[in-house]
């Protein structure tokens, strides 16, 4: 633990500097702060554990989406028409998703995956949580869901949640946008289905034991994780043999079902959590 010598509240003037960052000041303030005791715990001084704080809140967050892109995501559901038309609604969505790392990557696949997905698990469900989500509640017009289904997402940063339930608001979907972490919020959380898209290794990365701490308080009966099998550079640097038994450890420690299927470069478990 850092040094409290002169120091009232080292944790806040930590949590104050992340704040007062244009690139981390719009992150959940539970974020900041869980990040910022993370990093006195193990750095001597204030501007230290700052520094390792900035570090550690990008290699979770920062690395995966640019500012300058945060904004055009900002930009291009203002240009929503009320109740677009099916043509405008993923012309738009295509747009967004191409700003960022993981589901640029998964446009490629995308007419594809939800149906392989959805009928591995006897068929769309009716009540959805996104968590962690970042920008992928944005391929809702390829999942084919109800009319009536129930769609929650979450994430850390409120410009993507604001720019969700903007989304939503204009193209007339049942559906809304939190802003929460998943490490600090110790709420169960109720749904058929959760999505965990590449979200499991930075919840590891952030706090040992991070992931199955969310995976026990999901009351679901269906668990769809994501991971990637190469890195954000494009090299395979043994990911999906890591991963895999990252989530085989998990799944027997819950006891569990798993069966997973690849697209390109992203493995998803499609795990179950009855027997």
């Amino acid at each position: 633990m850092g040094n409290t010598t002169g120091a009232a509240d080292p944790i806040c003037a930590i949590v104050a500097s992340l704040a007062s960052s244009r690139k981390y000041a719009n992150l959940c303030p539970d974020t900041l702060r869980r990040t910022a005791r993370w990093a006195w715990e193990r750095y001597p001084n204030v501007p230290t554990a700052t520094k390792a704080a900035k570090r550690k809140l990008h290699q979770v967050f920062a690395s995966f989406i640019r500012e300058d892109n945060i904004v055009k995501v900002q930009r291009l559901v203002e240009t929503i028409p009320p109740r677009p038309d099916h043509d405008q609604m993923r012309s738009i969505c295509c747009e967004v998703m191409g700003l960022h790392t993981s589901t640029c990557e998964r446009m490629r696949n995308v007419e594809q995956l939800y149906p392989a997905l959805f009928s591995a698990i006897g068929g769309p469900p009716r009540r959805i949580a996104d968590l962690a989500c970042g920008l992928h509640p944005f391929a809702l017009p390829w999942m084919g869901l109800s009319p009536g289904a129930a769609y929650v997402a979450s994430d850390i940063d409120r410009r993507i949640v604001d720019a969700l339930n903007t989304f939503f608001e204009r193209s007339g979907i049942s559906a809304r946008a939190e802003w929460r972490d998943l490490l600090a919020d110790r709420s169960r959380v109720s749904a058929d289905l959760v999505f965990l898209m590449k979200a499991l290794p930075g919840l590891e990365q952030q706090e040992k034991g991070g992931a199955e701490r969310v995976l026990r308080r999901l009351d679901a009966e269906w668990v769809i994780v994501s991971t990637p099998t190469a890195s954000l550079s494009g090299r395979d640097k043994g990911m999906h043999e890591h991963y895999d038994a990252m989530v085989s450890r998990l799944v027997g420690q819950l006891g569990w079902q798993a069966r997973e299927t690849r697209f390109d470069n992203e493995i998803f478990y499609i795990l179950r959590t009855t027997s």
